[in-house]
């Protein structure tokens, strides 16, 4: 017969579980105690190429950056570049500017479940406008665009 326990837990607490387990008046050792392996998977924010960080994004795309989270009562909080953007409160983020992003998700209490950033970069505007003819090379971009960076 399974016996389930449950209690209210408060977040960034330890806890420790106890177990005492008996066996009937027999000498067969015939109780047993098994516990269900769990995992936490980690938060990892993605843009919608899949990718975890993206410093070759062609200057006037945009960009969404997915925390794969389920919109839920959770808080969400979103920063790009260490600043707070109030108005994004939900797990997704569209932007069309170069930064470091963070995505952050708070328990209805206030207690921090998870967090991660990712970096976006764009090539530089004028470059692409050089090359408006071609299509978006980001490595090739990117190269040029060091070239032109430590000229100037």
């Amino acid at each position: 017969m399974p016996l389930r326990a449950t209690a209210p837990l408060i977040c960034g607490e330890t806890y420790h579980i106890k177990l005492a387990i008996a066996n009937v008046s027999d000498a067969l050792w015939d109780s047993g105690v098994f516990i269900k392996n769990f995992r936490i998977e980690p938060l990892v924010l993605v843009d919608n190429l899949g990718l975890d960080n993206n410093p070759f994004v062609c200057f006037g795309e945009t960009v969404t950056i997915s925390s794969g989270v389920t919109p839920s009562a959770n808080i969400f909080k979103w920063y790009k570049d260490g600043v707070l953007l109030p108005l994004e409160t939900g797990p997704d983020l569209v932007t069309t500017e170069p930064g470091v992003y963070t995505f952050e998700e708070y328990t209805p209490a206030g207690c921090r479940l998870a967090v991660d950033d990712i970096i976006i970069g764009f090539c530089l505007k004028l470059l692409r406008l050089l090359l408006s003819t071609l299509p978006c090379v980001p490595l090739l971009l990117d190269l040029i665009n060091l070239i032109l960076i430590r000229r100037l």
